[in-house]
């Protein structure tokens, strides 16, 4: 009975989880880095554009197009406090012949999904669709000091966004809270929220994140969105001579 629980969009998704796949993706992509310093940004920007071609070599004749960008900014408050702002989104069309590129099916494996991976708040595996926007805003802070060699920050992101198979007419300027992403009777679905807590230690010399780590929290639930451990050895030093 696991089937008749489903949404009609999930159950015709679970035949072609069992068929076999293959094809080429080939794109381009320019990228544009102003950030001060990569390793641990306090200002400038960082923003990539993508354009992306798949062909299927199996029997499905499927092909499709993506567009994809994402822009990233850093603006300095004080010392280490900075305010992050950011915005991605994708677009997918297939080679469908009628011009609109939304009646040939898309098997989800090959969609974009707004996750951690995209948005670090959101769940993974959580939204998936042709189409996906999200922006976010934060906050950076520190929080302590220790001895003028590390230091802990604190970090606040806030996202908006969700999936769609046609952003230009499912998107409703609106924000739900609801467990469950539903659209409504015109078929509009509103923003997803979802909220990054983090916190970091840093290395003061080096300016770099040493130990990391964030927390997404949602309507979809709450994920472990990042985890990261970067220590190099040539980085110690003694705190007295």
């Amino acid at each position: 009975g696991s089937l008749e629980a489903l949404d009609e969009p999930s159950r015709a998704a679970v035949p072609a989880a069992g068929e076999r796949r293959y094809g080429l993706s080939a794109g381009l992509e320019l990228a544009a880095d102003l950030r001060d310093w990569a390793p641990y940004p306090r200002a400038g920007s960082f923003g990539t554009v993508e354009a992306r071609r798949f062909v299927a070599f199996d029997d499905s004749d499927l092909s499709f197009n993506r567009y994809s960008g994402s822009y990233i900014v850093y603006v300095p408050v004080d010392g280490r406090t900075t305010v992050i702002v950011r915005g991605v989104g994708a677009i997918t069309r297939s080679d469908d012949g009628d011009g609109d590129g939304l009646s040939d099916a898309i098997p989800y494996f090959y969609l974009p999904t707004l996750d951690d991976r995209v948005a670090v708040a959101f769940k993974q595996e959580r939204l998936s669709g042709r189409d996906i926007v999200a922006f976010g805003a934060g906050l950076r802070v520190p929080v302590v000091d220790l001895l003028g060699v590390y230091g802990i920050d604190a970090l606040l992101m806030g996202y908006i966004g969700n999936a769609y198979d046609d952003v230009f007419e499912q998107f409703k300027p609106a924000i739900s809270f609801r467990e469950q992403a539903v659209a409504d009777a015109d078929g509009r679905a509103a923003l997803r929220p979802a909220l990054g807590l983090g916190l970091g230690i840093i290395n003061l010399d080096k300016e770099r994140v040493v130990v990391g780590g964030l927390l997404g929290v949602g309507p979809g639930g709450i994920t472990v969105a990042t985890l990261r451990i970067a220590y190099d050895l040539r980085d110690a030093r003694p705190l007295f001579r």
